[in-house]
């Protein structure tokens, strides 16, 4: 076992939604993103048959396929399970499950604009094309946070896979790559402040860098433990960074 430890200095009803097959959920999240097809678990002003609210909470959205929506030419660009409006509210407690494969921008467990976004979960059980977020914040203020967001790969992700991302501080977020996981680029945590007490696990293959935080005030506490393989593209592993 390898294992770097750093050294450096008002809530939404809870609801459930299942996209299955052929199934008709386009989300328009206000006019800004009108044009954007997106999947909502909750969200503020969305056209799914989910309303969320400004502060959408413990919501849970589960992916079984979305190929056929693909195949009729309606691509989705983002997947959201929690996604609080401009005004500041906060993306909680909310949770996402990939189960088969899906070709997106970005997934996100919870998504604020100027608030925070904390305690959010996402499992990658098949194939994600996508940067997966377990919980992001943009734009942010200075009390912004992604904290305590979990993000865990059994399956595959091609592009970064990030516990708590944006923010301005971010801490105890964890991302680990299974035995079957494979992933590109890894971050427990990635802000503009203060990145503490985050941690990367990687027990399957990993084939860019590593992060256990990346913080450009700090970095302190963070760590990354790694049982599985690093291929030999992975020139960059950090339990912290900052400065960056």
């Amino acid at each position: 076992m390898a294992m770097k430890k750093n050294i450096s200095k008002a809530m939404a009803m809870a609801v459930t939604l299942t996209v299955l097959s052929g199934a008709n959920l386009f989300g328009m999240n206000g006019v800004a993103e009108a044009a954007e097809p997106n999947i909502y678990g909750a969200g503020n002003g969305t056209m799914t048959p989910v309303l969320g609210s400004a502060q959408p909470s413990y919501n849970k959205l589960t992916i079984l396929s979305i190929n056929e929506l693909l195949e009729q030419g309606s691509p989705y660009t983002n997947i959201y399970a929690g996604h609080a409006p401009s005004s500041g509210g906060d993306s909680l407690g909310n949770n996402v499950t990939i189960d088969e494969d899906v070709t997106v921008r970005s997934v996100y467990g919870g998504y604020a604009v100027s608030g925070s976004a904390n305690s959010n979960k996402i499992y990658i059980k098949g194939t994600a094309d996508a940067d997966v977020n377990g919980g992001c914040v943009y734009p942010k203020t200075a009390s912004s946070t992604t904290d305590s967001n979990y993000v865990e790969v059994s399956g595959s992700a091609s592009d970064l896979v990030c516990g708590g991302r944006d923010a301005t501080n971010a801490n105890n977020n964890e991302v680990v790559i299974t035995e079957t996981g494979e992933a590109s680029d890894v971050k427990g945590a990635a802000c503009s402040g203060e990145a503490t007490g985050n941690t990367v696990t990687i027990a399957g293959t990993v084939s860019g860098e590593v992060y256990g935080g990346d913080g450009k005030t700090s970095a302190t506490g963070n760590t990354v433990i790694i049982t599985g393989k690093a291929t030999s593209d992975t020139s960059v592993i950090f339990g912290g960074y900052s400065g960056k």
